[in-house]
């Protein structure tokens, strides 16, 4: 199983270790951070970009959701927020925040059950891809675009560029093409960073300028225009 970023938050250390211990029952290859507080989990996410986060709601100021709030609005992506609670009082509102709820005592079936659902959404929205003998799995929202020098690939993050061994009409077959468009035989690029597309290049919101060759401009536009929802 790929690795991910997961954190654990509860300011009560017996249902903090609780959560642990189920997340080890589900699968012994997750390695969860564990936080006491919300405060220890907010100071912890100005370096770390979690990938799922269990936190109670009702913990000392900050509560667990205003954690959450805060975490949700300066991390990008976002991470999967499951709420583990005592009352299911909260979920209207935690309505567009939270990935899921568990309700204490969590029943192990639940447990699986949401897991089982968190997989699936992080699995379904990131690209994997083996690199020195090494398994990578980007968030798709974390590739701003793709460009190839004959069989070598480098995809362009945020933060970092990774060199891989493929052509553009292989990721093609693996990526969402309802998110990426091909301008120029060279290039994918992510719709959702395009900031604005002129004659010759895309301008995209990082400052990169991609180019847009003649031939493909037409169908180019077309898919843009689609992802708009125009």
């Amino acid at each position: 199983m790929t690795t991910w970023n997961i954190a654990v938050c509860d300011d009560e250390q017996d249902e903090r270790e609780e959560v642990l211990r189920l997340i080890n029952r589900y699968n012994e290859e997750l390695i969860p951070l564990s936080f006491s507080s919300a405060k220890e989990l907010l100071r912890a996410a100005e370096n770390t970009k979690f990938d799922l986060i269990l936190l109670d709601i009702e913990m000392t100021a900050p509560t667990g959701f205003e954690a959450a709030k805060q975490i949700i609005a300066t991390q990008e992506p976002r991470p999967l927020i499951v709420f583990i609670t005592k009352s299911n009082a909260y979920t209207t509102k935690g309505y567009g925040v939270a990935f899921r709820y568990l309700v204490k005592p969590v029943p192990w079936d639940d447990f699986v059950i949401t897991m089982d659902a968190v997989v699936d959404e992080l699995t379904a929205n990131r690209f994997s891809f083996e690199l020195n003998g090494k398994l990578h799995s980007l968030p798709l929202q974390s590739i701003y675009f793709i460009e190839s020098f004959a069989h070598i690939a480098v995809i362009h993050t945020a933060d970092e560029e990774y060199r891989i061994r493929a052509t553009l009409s292989e990721l093609k077959q693996t990526l969402p093409m309802s998110r990426f468009a091909t301008p120029h035989k060279s290039y994918l690029v992510n719709m959702a960073y395009i900031n604005s597309v002129a004659a010759e290049d895309i301008i995209l919101t990082n400052g990169v300028r991609v180019p847009i060759s003649r031939r493909r401009k037409q169908d180019f536009n077309k898919d843009f225009c689609r992802f708009l929802g125009r």
